[in-house]
Formats: structure tokens, sequence, C-alpha cells
């Protein structure tokens, strides 16, 4: 006869970890083009060319053209430092 089944342990995950994890996996996964500019929500020809010219880095797996998560975020993070740069009253003519 097998034993009977006893009552396993349940195993919690600390508050967040499930998030931070999902985070890690977003920044290693490769996106198409076509992606990034959904999640950017511009067209994807502005993302060919942020490739092109080298603002956007991106690898080549076979034929195809991907873009690391992380790329995406430091690219969103720099374009935020840029923005914050800018003073506010910046292309406003004086009056």
């Amino acid at each position: 006869m097998t034993p009977a089944p006893t009552a396993q342990k349940i195993y919690t995950e600390p508050p967040g970890y499930a998030l931070e994890d999902a985070a890690a996996r977003a920044l290693e996964r490769l996106y198409r083009p076509e992606d990034v500019a959904r999640q950017l929500g511009v067209g994807r020809s502005l993302v060919w060319r942020l490739m092109k010219d080298g603002t956007l880095p991106y690898c080549h797996v076979g034929r195809f053209r991907r873009i690391s998560g992380r790329a995406v975020a430091q690219f969103i993070e720099q374009r935020m430092a840029d923005t914050s740069r800018v003073p506010a009253a910046a292309g406003r003519e004086a009056g």
C-alpha cells in the first residue's frame, strides 16, 4: 500500500516578488520592432529609424532584428532624463 498523502507545506512568495520576477523577465525578453512601437505608442517606421541611427540598439536573430527589453527600458530612461533637463519655458516665445 502507498502511504497516505501528507499535508504539503504551502510556499508563499514575499510581497512584490512575482512583480519583480515579471519585470526581470521582461528586461531579458527580445521584442519585434512592431511590439516596441506598440509599447512606446509610436509608429513602426520611427522604431526602424531609431534602430538605423543607433539610438535603439538591436540584435540579429537569424534574419530578424530583435530589441531587448533592457534596451527599451534604457531608451525610455534616457528620454525621461532628456525631458527633465528641458527648461520650463522652452518652446515659448518671450512676450
